[in-house]
């Protein structure tokens, strides 16, 4: 008994010995670096040329909010009397270097108030009884039709004037100050790509005399996003 005893603590320890070993090895190993890597962001910005020629874009240097309210307010449309009704061209282009999935047209609001010039006003609200079309055309005569963007879809692609598209149904529909809330413009805008559009207004024939010596005051901003 006492020589199998022995035996097997010798065995365990051996056991234990052969466990341990193992733990010193050595490995060859290499690398590789390739240094100075970069990253080149692209661009969105926009451009808007006015009925006046005039244009501006949204940024005219380095800046964080690419974003302009400078461009110039356009205050010639010709409507003075009921059954009057003007438009203005705009042409929009994409001046940066990537495509713009997202193209929109907004209004932060509509404020009625009085003409400075008038001696008298009525009480009415011009914004409401402005009615209002937005439409694109295929190129930069504005003749042919394209698409009606905002209004009563006329013939020929074109817009026709109701009295459930105001400047003030419009304002209020897409009020905001980034766009999400727009009126969606199809296909986006394609870097590079110009596009144009007509924005109409009418005075009905039935305005009455609550409307006299009226002005409405709203802002037009186009919107794109990659």
């Amino acid at each position: 008994m006492q020589n199998r005893n022995k035996l097997l603590l010798a065995g365990g320890a051996a056991v234990i010995a052969a466990a341990g070993i193992g733990i010193g090895f050595a490995s060859f190993n290499a690398t590789t670096g390739s240094t100075g890597n970069s990253v080149s962001a692209g661009t969105i910005v926009l451009s808007q040329t006015n009925p006046t020629g005039t244009t501006c874009i949204s940024t005219s240097g380095p800046t964080d909010t690419n974003t302009s309210s400078n461009c110039d307010a356009y205050a010639g449309f010709n409507i003075a009397k009921p059954g009057d009704s003007d438009s203005a061209n705009f042409t929009l282009k994409n001046t940066g270097s990537l495509n713009a999935g997202t193209f929109r047209v907004f209004a932060n609001g509509c404020t009625p108030g009085n003409t400075a010039s008038a001696s008298y006003s009525g009480g009415g609200n011009l914004c409401s009884q402005l009615q209002m079309t937005i439409t694109e055309f295929t190129d930069s005569s504005f003749t042919a039709a394209k698409a009606c963007v905002y209004g009563n879809a006329g013939a020929n692609n074109g817009c026709a004037f109701d009295s459930g598209h105001t400047v003030a149904t419009f304002a209020s529909a897409t009020g905001g100050t980034s766009g999400q809330k727009g009126v969606d413009i199809a296909n986006g805008l394609t870097a590079g790509a110009n596009r144009y559009f007509k924005v109409n207004l009418s005075l009905p024939s039935s305005t009455d005399n609550s409307f006299q010596g009226r002005s409405a005051a709203f802002d037009l901003n186009w919107f794109i996003q990659q």
